[in-house]
Parts: structure tokens; sequence; C-alpha cells
């Protein structure tokens, strides 16, 4: 009877079970990916859930009885889940959430240190004590060695011995102190010798004396500062017993001491010869009319490195910086005409010249004209240097010699010859070009071609540094090739500021959330980082506190380089440097206080002359994307008939239509797939068509065909050119590592020598392996050219602040996640005037035709394209 009892109790328990799981309902699975989950709430449980099943996976792994093979399977799950938390800690964050990866507790090894970094496979518990694993953990054993006594005598150095050198403080003090007891004893002995008994000292021993030149009126004050005569000494001759005059100890000059001396010598005679009193208070005034006072300390450094086979007028701005007008005009009156007289006169030919004064004058005043006018010329040719001072000497001497002799017809001789007509007005011109040459400009890829990342900022700092040191600097400018400055006006907002506080100042941009452009930053208070378009000014002080941090404390969080102008005002921060916003600094002159403007001329090249027959479209995909990603690409981009467009698939899809590659897909890197597409056009284009580009990109990426091919045409593609938006990696902050690459999800694009050079010279480690990075590693030793565009983006429109959108020139962008693809090409990528331009173009052609501008024209590129 109890055991069926039991058993009724049994089939009731299970039953009640069984019914309260149907009132529950069905139980929640954790999602596969953090990406699908939406609700913070959910995260955070699904988090929770991954930590416990750590705990209890680490609580397992504790038991070493478990064997071998079953211990390496709980330390995989560990890792697993390990990752699987992180990517629900980023999901949270995503979501508003908080930042676990912050405030989480660290990891502490078996001696309570933190394991650094989070990257990297950890072993835990048994795991540690498995064969082969365990060596890695063992701390080798301190050798126990007999120090013999040869050794430790051996080893003393100069420390021991008390060599050190003089800047020790120890032995300077020593030195000076009994250097003064020395003198004190001299003057001592001066002052007993210079009475009768050193008179009578040579009659009584019979002693020839050479004639002493002592004065009694010397005190000993002067006789210490050096400027008494001489003490005698006992002549070094034994034999004969002499005194000589006490010849001083003279500071023997070093080389460096020679040639300053030397250098300094050279300037003296050159003012002598060139210059006065006058010349230099001309000088100084024409430094204050020319307000460039405060602007005379100040440095320009052009940055990134340039594409040096173009002609650009990028190249030109720089040199204007030289050509901001190269004279002055200073007042000057005549005794006896009027200044209007004067003129009257001075435009008539062969007019009456009752005094050579009035002529002077004239000569003075046409030199200032002239002088202006070459000025002028020179800043737009650009013409600079010796060269420029040469020419400028013979031009201004042949016109005033001309002006004298056949329009005037006076005789030189009059006014007191071509010498003195040569040197009037010389005196104002010349301080002008005084003036001139106080401002300095860099170019960084003349300047400092050896330095890795230099368009980074920061690992170019410390080589910038070493160029300025001993130069009397008061900022450091910083601007791109596609940058404007108005000198004048720059000096009027610089002169603003203490160049001996700390101040970075710039055109002030920020993130309205986290980006993965920037790594997900996310503080309390947004971080202002400068836009480089508009350049950006340190002071003298925030220059040197960044070199100091960045030689002594600071070292990279992250290897790679993606934003340079966050990551530049990220390391500022970490010194307390904050960016001040500078409205001045405009990325385009709307306002009349601009100091900067960021110029760019869409469609203005004619380096080559690009058809949309020259050009190959390649597209990298798979079969799960045929029916989602391939297809937007085809209702936006990809539909016009006119395009040479391949698609390239694991499968082949007649409907698409697709070419089957021989490697298999793998879930990253994708370094095997994209070499067998360069090896299949550099085949291609030997033994079917030839073709002069190829856009490779991924099925989630959106172009603007008709900005690329406006872009390809400022370059020669002849030459080995990989083009598309720049990373880097593994930079350091002396620049003397890592590399550039070309990241691939915007696109990219290949002339066709640089696929075959690529070809022929880059092999895949692995199948998996980063494809854009792998091919930057290679670049050098394929002999490519790695050229950055701004306009290609790695990621969403979203994720740019919309002041670094150029929507007229932008060329593409990447990925779909989280947004509606054909809503963003039509926003970010075609315009009405992108729009207006089709309908012309192709007003016969179906409404098939892609949405692109083809319009052509112009004679110089603008486009910030850099190498």
């Amino acid at each position: 009877m109890a055991r069926n009892a039991e058993k009724a109790m049994t089939a009731l328990a299970r039953w009640r079970r069984m019914k309260m799981e149907e009132e529950r309902g069905p139980i929640a699975r954790r999602p596969a990916l953090a990406s699908e989950c939406n609700d913070l709430r959910r995260a955070e449980r699904w988090r929770m859930d991954v930590i416990r099943e750590i705990a209890r996976k680490i609580a397992q792994i504790q038991n070493p009885g478990l064997g071998e093979f079953k211990i390496r399977d709980l330390n995989d799950e560990i890792n697993k889940l390990l990752k699987t938390k992180y990517h629900w800690e980023v999901r949270i964050c995503e979501l508003g959430g908080p930042d676990y990866k912050r405030i989480a507790p660290k990891m502490l090894d078996r001696e309570g240190r933190e394991v650094p970094g989070n990257r990297g496979y950890k072993y835990f518990g048994a795991a540690k004590d498995l064969p082969g694993i365990r060596e890695l953990f063992e701390k080798p054993d301190a050798e126990e060695m007999k120090t013999k006594k040869r050794q430790v005598l051996h080893r003393l150095d100069a420390s021991y011995y008390g060599y050190l050198d003089e800047d020790d403080g120890v032995i300077l003090p020593l030195e000076k102190e009994q250097e003064m007891e020395a003198i004190a004893k001299a003057v001592q002995d001066w002052k007993d010798q210079k009475e009768s008994p050193f008179d009578t000292f040579g009659e009584e021993e019979g002693i020839h004396l050479y004639e002493d030149s002592f004065d009694t009126t010397i005190e000993p004050e002067e006789y210490l500062s050096g400027e008494g005569p001489s003490a005698p000494v006992e002549s070094q001759d034994t034999n004969k017993r002499t005194y000589e005059g006490l010849i001083p100890q003279v500071e023997v000059p070093m080389q460096k001491d020679i040639e300053e001396a030397l250098l300094n010598r050279k300037k003296k005679e050159l003012l002598e010869k060139y210059a006065s009193e006058a010349l230099l208070q001309q000088c100084l005034e024409a430094r204050t009319l020319m307000g460039i006072v405060l602007f005379a300390a100040t440095y320009a450094t052009v940055f990134p490195d340039y594409f040096t086979r173009i002609t650009f007028d990028l190249e030109q701005n720089a040199d204007n910086f030289f050509a901001q007008h190269w004279s002055s005009m200073s007042v000057s009156s005549s005794p006896s005409l009027t200044t209007t007289e004067l003129w009257k006169r001075a435009i008539t030919p062969n007019a009456d010249w009752s005094q050579k004064d009035d002529l002077l004058d004239a000569i003075y005043w046409l030199k200032q004209l002239v002088s202006a006018l070459l000025g002028v010329l020179w800043g737009t040719l650009p013409l600079r240097g010796a060269l420029a001072i040469a020419i400028y000497f013979l031009v201004c001497s042949c016109i005033s010699h001309l002006y004298v002799t056949s329009f005037q017809r006076v005789d030189e001789e009059w006014i007191g010859g071509l010498a003195e007509v040569i040197k009037e007005g010389f005196s104002t011109a010349f301080a002008t070009f005084l003036v001139v040459w106080i401002l300095l400009v860099h170019l960084t890829h003349v300047d400092f071609p050896d330095v890795i990342g230099s368009w980074a900022v920061w690992p170019l700092l410390e080589s910038l540094d070493k160029r300025l040191k001993g130069k009397n600097f008061k900022w450091v400018f910083f601007l791109q090739p596609t940058t404007r400055i108005d000198v004048k006006r720059l000096r009027d907002v610089l002169q603003t500021y203490d160049e001996n506080d700390a101040h970075f100042l710039g055109h002030a941009l920020k993130d309205d959330g986290p980006t993965i452009v920037h790594h997900f930053y996310r503080e309390a208070k947004p971080l202002l980082y400068p836009n480089y378009r508009a350049g950006f000014a340190l002071s003298r002080a925030a220059f040197l506190n960044l070199v100091s941090y960045l030689k002594n404390d600071w070292a990279p969080k992250t290897p790679f380089t993606i934003d340079a102008q966050f990551e530049l005002a990220l390391i500022a921060q970490s010194i307390g440097l904050e960016l001040t916003d500078t409205t001045s600094f405009c990325t385009s002159f709307m306002r009349p206080d601009c100091v900067t403007q960021h110029y760019r001329k869409v469609g203005s090249c004619t380096a080559s002359d690009v058809d949309f027959k020259d050009v190959i479209f390649a597209v990298r995909t798979w079969h799960q994307n045929h029916d989602t990603r391939v297809k937007v690409l085809k209702d936006t981009w990809a539909k016009g008939k006119e395009l040479r467009l391949y698609f390239f698939s694991d499968v082949e899809d007649p409907t698409i239509p697709t070419v089957k590659l021989k490697t298999k897909n793998t879930k990253a890197g994708h370094c095997a797939k994209t070499m067998e597409i360069l090896s299949f056009f550099e085949q291609y284009g030997r033994e079917k068509s030839a073709f002069t580009w190829l856009v490779l990109t991924d099925d989630d990426t959106l172009l603007n065909a008709g900005n690329l091919l406006k872009l390809l045409e400022c370059f020669d593609s002849s030459m080995p050119i990989h083009l598309g938006q720049r990373y880097g990696f593994n930079f350091n902050k002396h620049g003397t590592s890592g590399y550039d690459y070309i990241t691939f999800g915007g696109g990219s694009v290949f002339s066709s020598s640089a696929i075959g050079n690529f070809v022929s010279a880059c092999k895949c480690p692995k199948d998996d392996s980063p494809d854009d990075m792998f091919l930057g590693s290679c670049a050098s030793v394929a002999n490519v050219d790695l050229v950055h565009s701004s306009l290609f983006h790695q990621n969403r429109p979203y994720d740019y602040n919309d002041e670094l959108l150029e929507k007229d020139s932008t060329v593409s962008f990447h990925s779909f996640w989280a947004m509606d693809p054909i809503k963003a090409y039509h926003t970010y990528l075609v315009t009405e005037s992108t729009a207006n331009d089709t309908v012309n173009e192709h007003e016969n052609e179906s409404d098939e035709s892609i949405i692109i501008p083809l319009s052509k024209g112009g004679s110089t590129a603008e486009h910030d394209v850099e190498l």
C-alpha cells in the first residue's frame, strides 16, 4: 500500500511540475550573437548567465583527476565563454548600459598580479600543469655563482674610483674651491713680490730677468678678474732661473664655437657692407607694417606625405608662406616737390629734374612698386631663397638703370653713378626680405621622409623636436596640403594667446555618441578633437609637454591608428591639454574672420582621361548574401549597364552572375580569396582585355562610381598605385616601426601595374590572414605606392562627424549594419547635381542607368590624396 502511495505522489509531483512549466512558458535561449539582442535588460541577463557558466567551469577545471583531454576541452570552453562575455559587454555598452570593461574586477594570476591585456589564450586551474604548459609558467631558477675576487675587481666601474663626469655635481664645486684658494695665494704672493725685494732679486743673484710690465696701481680685484697683468713664475729652464709673466689659463674653443664665431663674423661683415642703423630700424618698421611680429618665431608643418610624382596646387599653397608681400612702402619726402608733383614728373618721359634728390625719390618709389609686384609674382610661381634674392636685385637694378637712362634720359653720373641708383631704396626692400625669411615651412615627405606614420602626427613629434632644437620658436602650426591660410589673420589670432602657456588651438569636433571609428570611446564629457582640414596650432609649451610625455611616459593602447585627429586629442588629454575651439579656423572662408580654408575642387584633374571602359569593378561575396547584400548593390550603384562588373563567390550563380573561386570561404581574413582575384585579373589583362584600374569592394560597400572616376583622373595609371582609405599598424613614438595599409571595407583601387607587382611578390602566410594588412606590409617589397584619400570611408556615414563628410565628392561607405543602405546611398552618395548630370549624360539610356555624374574638366588636382 505504501509503495503505491509513493508512486502516486511521484506522479503527482511530475504533473504539478509540468503544469508550472506550461504556465511559465518556454525557457528563453541565449542568442548565438550578441548583436541580435536589442533589449538592455536581456543583454544584462545573458551576460550574467555567461559569467555563471564561466564560474562553474572554472570550478570544474580545478580537479586534476579529470584527465588531460577533459581539462583541455574545459579550458577551451572557458576561453570561448570569455570572448562571448566580451561581446555581450560591448553590446551592453552599445545599448546605453555600463561599460563593464572599465569597471569590472581585474583578472589576477596565482601570485595576485593583474593579468596584462585581454587578448590571447588563457589557462586556468589544472590546465596550467598540463605537459607543455607547465614550462610556460615556471620561472627560471637563479643561477648561484661563486664570484671570484678577480671578477669583482673586473666589474668595478668609474663610480667606485670616483672618475665620473664633471657634471655629477661633486667635482666642479671642489675644483672651484681649490681654484679660489690658488688665486688668493697667487694674489698674496704678487703683493709680497711687487715691492723692492722683487726689484733687487736679479741683482743679488746675478740672474738676467725679463723686463716685466707690473703696474703698482693695479688692485687685486683686477688681478682676480683676469684684467690685470700676470704674476711672475719660475721658468721651466732648470739651468737658468728666470721669471716670465704668468700665463693665464685660456679656455680652448670647441669646433661648434669656432663655427658659430665664423658665422657671426660673416653676418657682421654682410651687415656692415649692406646694412646700416637706418636699415635695422626700417626692418623693424617693416615687420610691424607686415603684421608678422609674433609670427617671427612660428613654424608650420604640412602633412601628410604627398604623392610627389603628380603636380598639385597644394605644394604652391605651402610656398605661399614665402610670398607675403616682399616689400613695404615707407614714406619719403622731397624738400622741393610735393608728392603729387613728384608722381606727375616721375611718370612723364624726359622730365625736367632740377635737383637730383627729386629723381632719387622717384627711383625709390619705383623700387617699392617693383618690389611689391615681384613679391606677389614670387609667391605665385613660387620662387624663394637665394635665387629669389638674386633675381630681385637683378630686376630692380635693370629697371632703375633703364628708367634713368632711357625713360628720363638723365646722365647717371649726375646723380652719383650706377652705384647710387642701385643703392637707392635698397634697405627697405632688403628689410622686407628679412621679414619673409622668419617663416619656416616643413613638408613631411621632404623633411621627414624616414618617419613612419607622420600623417598620424604623434610619431612625427620627436623628429620635429630634434629639428627645432635650439630655435626660438613660439608656435607650431600643422596643416594639410588642401589647407589655405591667411598669414596676417593667423598672426592676429595667435597674438591673443601666451605661447609660454600650454595651448592647443583648432576647429573642434565631437561625437554624438560611441562610434567604432573611435573605439567606442565613451565618457561623461565628449572629447573635443581638431579638424585637420582647418589646421591646428600648438604653443611652444604645449609642443614641448607633448614631446616630453611621448618620450617618457606614454605607450600606445592599441596597435591600430585609424583617426589621427581623435587619437592626438586623446594623447593631449592625458597631460591635461584640452583643445580650445577656435572659430576662426574654418573649413571654408564663409566669414571675414576666417584664418584657414579647406579647398577641394572636385573633378578638376587632367593627369589622365578615365572612362568606364578603363575600369573593372570586382565585388567579393558568398552564397548566403546573394539574395540580401548583392540585391542592394544591384538596386543602387551596381545597376549601370556600362559598368564592367564581376561578382566573385564560393558558388556559381547564373542569376547574378558570379565567378566561382577555388579558394574556400573563410570567416575572416580573406587573404587567399583576394590574391586569387588579383591573379585572375592579372591573367585577364594579359590574355583577354586590357584595363587601367581595378576597383575591389565588399558586398556591403556603397559607391559613387562617377566621383571615383573623377578621382582616378588625378593619377597616372602606368604607375603601381594602391588607392583607398589609409590605416596604420604598430606605429611607435619614434616613427621607426609599423606600416600603412589600405583598408578594404570602403573599397580599394589597384592600377594594372600594381596588380602584377602584388601577384609576383606577395604570398599569403595563411588563407585567413587579413588581406588588407598583408598587402600593406608587402607594398614596399612589391614597389607599390599606397595612396590615401579621405573620400573613401571604412564605416557607415553615421559613424563620422557631419563636417567630415564631403557629399559632392564622397566615393564610398561600408557596412549595412543597423541602417537602411538604400536610403543612406541616396542621402550621402547621390546629390541633386549628381542626378541632373546623370540625366544629361544618359538621356538616351533606360531608367536602369546608374545614378552617377560623368562630367570632367579643369586643370589642377585639389583632392586630399597623399602618399
